[in-house]
C-alpha cells in the first residue's frame, strides 16, 4: 500500500502535469471559421484579427470560410467541433438572429456557442441614389410621399439586420415601401446605383467607399454618435427627430460550448491585447469599425440583448419564421 506522503506527492505531480498541459495551449494551429465569403468586410476584419492573434499565440490562426444561410453554416460547423479551443467562430450579429427566423432552428449562436470576445461594433448607413434630390432624410420622406408611389428598398435577405433596419424605417417614417432581397451587398448596391431601388441600409465598411466615391449618398448613420469619417451625416435619431433603437451590427469570436474556461479567458485576454494595438485600431477605425473587446460576459450580454430586441422587432413587423 502506498503511504500517504507518496500519494500526496503523486497528486501534486499530477496537478503540475495538468497545469503544464493547460498552460501549453495552443500547441497547434487554430481554425477561425467565418460564415461569409472571402473578400467581404467581415472576412477582412477576421483576417486582420487572425494574423495578429496568431502572432501573439505563437501558432497560426487560419481563416476558413464557410458561407451560407446568413452565416449559420459557419456557426454550426464550430458548434459541432471539439471544445478544445482549436476551432473558433467569427460571426456577425446577423448570424445571431438567424435562429429567430426559423420555426425549428437546429442551431443558435446564443445557445450552441461559448462567448469569447465582442471584437468590434459597426454602424449601419442609410443610403440613397447619388442623383436623389433629397439633401436629408426629412426631404427624402417628403418627396417620397408627394410622389404617391411605392418605393423599393434593397436587403440581403428576409429578417436580416439590413432588412429589419429598413422595415423599421418604413414603419417609423410612414413610407409606402416594399423590400427587394438580393444575394449579397454587392448586387444590392448595384441595384441602388442603377435606380432599381430607392434606398437601402448598408454596413459602414461597405458603404464608406461608395459614399466617398460619390456613387451613393448617405442620409443617416444608425449609431449613438456621428462618425468622424462622415461627420456631416447625422445619426438616425437626429434625422428622424426622435429616438431610434437601431445601433447597427457587431462582430465577435465564439467557441464551441464546453470549451475550458481557462482557454476562453486566455483567448479573450489575447484578443483584448490585439484590439489595444494602435495599428490594429487604426485599420479598423479606417473602415468605420469600432474595436470593443472585454470579458466573455460582455459578449454574452450583447447576444442576449440582441435576441430580445430583434425578436421583439420581428414580432412587431409581422415577420413570420419559416
Amino acid at each position: 500500500m502506498l503511504k500517504l506522503p507518496i500519494l500526496a506527492g503523486l497528486f501534486v505531480a499530477a496537478l503540475a502535469m495538468h497545469d503544464a498541459r493547460a498552460g501549453a495551449y495552443p500547441e497547434q494551429p487554430i481554425r477561425l471559421v467565418v460564415g461569409w465569403p472571402p473578400g467581404g468586410a467581415t472576412d477582412g476584419n477576421a483576417r486582420l484579427l487572425a494574423q495578429a492573434l496568431g502572432q501573439r499565440l505563437g501558432q497560426p490562426v487560419i481563416v476558413e470560410n464557410r458561407p451560407g444561410a446568413g452565416g449559420s453554416i459557419g456557426g454550426a460547423t464550430v458548434a459541432k467541433a471539439a471544445p478544445d479551443g482549436y476551432t473558433l467562430a467569427y460571426i456577425s450579429s446577423s448570424n445571431v438572429i438567424t435562429s429567430l427566423l426559423l420555426k425549428h432552428p437546429t442551431y443558435g449562436a446564443g445557445r450552441d456557442l461559448e462567448p469569447v470576445s465582442l471584437v468590434a461594433a459597426e454602424p449601419l448607413v442609410l443610403l440613397v441614389n447619388a442623383a436623389s434630390p433629397a439633401r436629408d432624410l426629412a426631404e427624402f420622406v417628403e418627396q417620397s410621399r408627394r410622389a404617391q408611389r411605392g418605393l423599393n428598398y434593397a436587403t440581403t435577405g428576409k429578417g436580416g439586420i439590413l432588412h429589419l433596419a429598413g422595415a423599421a424605417l418604413v414603419r417609423d417614417a410612414g413610407l409606402n415601401a416594399v423590400d427587394i432581397p438580393y444575394n449579397g451587398t454587392a448586387p444590392a448596391m448595384t441595384a441602388l446605383m442603377s435606380g432599381q431601388v430607392e434606398f437601402l441600409f448598408g454596413t459602414f465598411s461597405d458603404a464608406l467607399p461608395m459614399v466617398k466615391g460619390g456613387r451613393v449618398k448617405a442620409l443617416a448613420v444608425a449609431a449613438e454618435a456621428r462618425s468622424p469619417l462622415i461627420p456631416d451625416v447625422p445619426t438616425l435619431t437626429e434625422a428622424l427627430g426622435r429616438p431610434n433603437a437601431e445601433r447597427g451590427t457587431y462582430q465577435a469570436v465564439l467557441a464551441p460550448r464546453g470549451t475550458p474556461e481557462a482557454i476562453v479567458r486566455q483567448l479573450s485576454s489575447e484578443i483584448d491585447q490585439v484590439l489595444g494595438d494602435a495599428a490594429i485600431r487604426a485599420q479598423l477605425a479606417g473602415r468605420g469599425v469600432t474595436p470593443v473587446g472585454g470579458a466573455p460576459a460582455v459578449l454574452g450580454q450583447r447576444i442576449e440583448n440582441e435576441l430580445e430586441q430583434r425578436g421583439r422587432l420581428i414580432g412587431e413587423l409581422g415577420i413570420k419564421p419559416n
